[in-house]
């Protein structure tokens, strides 16, 4: 039952979305140790050359999402249409992607299968985002230990989160990339 998960991400947000292995729901008290991989992303291609040529335009998108709220990438005033067929992204929509994938936005909720992104500090719970960052999260946790830690977390209520020893590891190229 979808609404399920939907209780648990966008109303009661026990459950945040994220590139933790593939696009995932993981469990907001974890936002905090995922922190680092944040901040380690990098760019993919159409987000690196966007960076390089348009450097202004992240923030542009950025400040709309923070005047405007929770957005869609076609709600954008400039996002630049749509690139190829169906899953054909638009630099608004790269723009997106790459502030949720380093964490300066995070989804909101949806409307139908699209994410509404906005600013991380309106969506997630004050306690998280005060919460400390784990240094140097590879020294201090073995990977067993993440795993352990995570599939506690995975008894909910018909809630089945997939967690690999890849929680770890660099993430896939969002698809478009």
């Amino acid at each position: 039952d979808r609404s399920i998960l939907d209780r648990l991400a966008y109303e009661r947000r026990e459950l945040f979305e994220f590139w933790a292995h593939e696009a995932s729901f993981v469990p907001t008290r974890l936002h905090p140790w995922l922190r680092w991989r944040m901040a380690a992303r990098k760019p993919w291609g159409t987000i690196a050359t966007m960076l390089r040529d348009e450097p202004r335009a992240v923030d542009a998108i950025l400040r709309e999402v923070t005047e405007r709220g929770a957005i869609g990438a076609g709600d954008l005033a400039d996002g630049g249409g749509r690139g190829g067929t169906w899953w054909g992204w638009g630099r608004g929509k790269h723009v997106l992607e790459w502030l949720f994938a380093t964490g300066r936005v995070t989804t909101a909720s949806r409307r139908g299968f699209e994410r509404l992104y906005d600013l991380v500090e309106r969506v997630l719970p004050a306690e998280v985002l005060d919460a400390p960052t784990p240094a140097d999260l590879l020294e201090q946790v073995e990977r067993e230990q993440v795993a352990r830690h995570l599939d506690r977390d995975v008894e909910g209520p018909g809630v089945l989160l997939v967690v690999v020893a890849q929680f770890v590891e660099e993430p896939p190229v969002p698809l478009g990339g």
